[in-house]
């Protein structure tokens, strides 16, 4: 091999090495939606949810939902009632110890399916709660 042959393959070689740090440096992530949940939604059935909506002079009676997932910051539940996006309720927990929580809340998400799914937001992160479902955790299943 001649001595210009190879410098023409030297420059071939640091051309395609400059090329591909380029490459390597794409950024692959701006297209995807960006990802804002911050606390571990675990998946729970051992644990009887119902919901107390607020009303004018107080609360109302409970009703009895499916709880879907869980986290310190809110949850997912399921009923075949029909409630309203951005209604004030309070959420009450019940493990099968006897811990009792009542957190207050309110729908921030609506599905329909089969029954209306709802996206439940805490009015405050409640990591005494984060806490207790992670000690009670019996099966490791997170969503």
């Amino acid at each position: 091999m001649t001595t210009s042959n190879q410098s023409y393959l030297m420059s071939d070689i640091t051309e395609l090495n400059e090329n591909s740090d380029d490459f390597f440096n794409l950024d692959f992530t701006k297209n995807l939606p960006e990802n804002k949940r911050f606390a571990v939604r675990y998946i729970r059935s051992n644990i009887k949810a119902s919901v107390l909506k607020v009303r004018l002079f107080g609360l109302g009676k409970p009703l009895g939902m499916d709880l879907l997932d869980i986290s310190s910051k809110g949850a997912l539940i399921s009923t075949p009632k029909k409630l309203k996006k951005n209604k004030k309720l309070t959420l009450i927990l019940e493990f099968e110890d006897g811990k009792v929580f009542e957190i207050k809340s309110k729908i921030v998400r609506l599905e329909k399916d089969q029954n209306y799914r709802y996206g439940i937001k805490f009015n405050r992160f409640h990591n005494e709660l984060g806490n207790y479902l992670l000690k009670t955790q019996d099966d490791l299943i997170f969503r």
